[in-house]
């Protein structure tokens, strides 16, 4: 960006980081270098790391004074209930619109800025612009899933991002105009995060999707809020009752002009053992014949762990558990199934259910692989 001169700084880039030593520097260097014929500034908050996070930080406002305005913290906000965005990025902030992206993020295309810029330039009735990005494994960064909500450009619907849930967008690709945050709603106050933040974007007008992957998620990363919940059964029951409170509480703020949508999306936080109930008959004539030997379960993770509890529940035959990591290799689960090695898997099944879509296209691409069930079909909602 070669725009130093320019009095107005017309999008404010908001990062935040915790302990992401292994990947501020490629999330700054990404953001950077982003062509655009306008200024742009990058907030980026550290929230008390105790790792190089700040002084890789430092490294870049040293670089880029012009461009790079860090805040550093001496105690950790976020552990006291700070809203790190709305509380101590966005008043520092002078941009007309708002970009987020994430310390272990990143972007992929040096012109996501100008392209969302022009969008939103274009269309003054909308708040927010969105893209395509990649989902990669935030250990060893293999390719996970693309997060594609459509397949060209258009607008997403209020109903679509109700449905959607969280992770229908990813969040390194928000991009808002900055009156948005001006007001918070009711629904807003109730919870304020990523699912939230995409739902209020849409309620003026939907949301400008460009099917143009320019953006990175990385998934599971050590110390990620995501990795937190998903090890807290505590913290993720708190959250599940926060997100239905927040979606009842929109039904009232759109005096139920979304009704139906939102009670479609309540069905979402029954719990993934109600929802394999709910399809028991399905999924019984599905393993017909195969009540008795060679049915393995692929996939620890949530959806696997629900499996186990149904067919421990429901007394159904699971001959054993597996996983890509394979680790853990003979000890049991805690629904009393033995742990195998992935090739034992493969060699002595009749069929192996794969505990969510992406482990699904993964198996039906091996040819030793007799038959596969996708287990998403049964708990749509996770």
């Amino acid at each position: 960006m070669d725009l130093l001169g320019a009095s107005e700084v017309k999008v404010s880039v908001i990062c935040m980081a915790y302990n992401q030593e292994k990947y501020i520097e490629q999330m700054l260097r990404s953001v950077i270098t982003q062509k655009t014929e306008f200024r742009f500034e990058v907030i980026v908050h550290d929230d008390c790391s105790i790792d190089a996070t700040a002084d890789i930080i430092k490294k870049y406002q040293n670089e880029y004074p012009d461009i790079v305005r860090p805040i550093y913290e001496s105690e950790n906000q976020y552990s006291q209930g700070v809203d790190i965005v709305m509380g101590l990025c966005l008043p520092k902030s002078k941009g007309k619109y708002i970009a987020i992206c994430e310390g272990d993020d990143y972007w992929s295309d040096d012109t996501k800025l100008q392209r969302q810029f022009d969008v939103m330039e274009q269309h003054p009735e909308l708040d927010m612009c969105v893209c395509r990005a990649n989902e990669i494994n935030g250990t060893d960064d293999s390719f996970i899933q693309e997060i594609r909500p459509k397949e060209k450009d258009c607008i997403l619907s209020v109903e679509d991002i109700i449905l959607g849930g969280g992770r229908y967008v990813a969040t390194a690709t928000h991009f808002y105009r900055r009156e948005l945050f001006e007001n918070m709603l009711p629904f807003e106050q109730i919870m304020n995060f990523d699912y939230t933040n995409q739902i209020k974007g849409a309620l003026r007008g939907g949301i400008y999707y460009i099917d143009s992957c320019m953006a990175v998620y990385r998934r599971a990363t050590f110390g990620s809020w995501t990795v937190r919940i998903e090890k807290d059964s505590e913290k993720r029951e708190q959250h599940r009752k926060l997100e239905i409170s927040m979606l009842r509480q929109l039904d009232i703020d759109t005096n139920k002009m979304y009704h139906e949508t939102i009670l479609k999306r309540l069905k979402a936080y029954e719990s993934l053992y109600e929802q394999l109930k709910q399809n028991k008959e399905e999924i019984e004539t599905a393993l017909t014949g195969h009540e008795k030997e060679g049915l393995f379960l692929w996939g620890l993770g949530l959806r696997g762990e629900a499996i186990q509890e149904f067919f421990s529940k429901e007394g159904l035959f699971l001959e054993g558990v597996c996983d890509k990591k394979n680790e853990f290799i003979g000890e049991k689960t805690i629904y009393g199934y033995k742990i195998v090695d992935t090739e034992y898997a493969i060699q002595n099944h009749q069929i192996i259910i794969a505990a969510n879509r992406i482990i699904y296209d993964d198996l039906i691409q091996n040819s030793r692989i007799r038959k596969v069930i996708d287990f998403q079909q049964y708990i749509p909602f996770a």
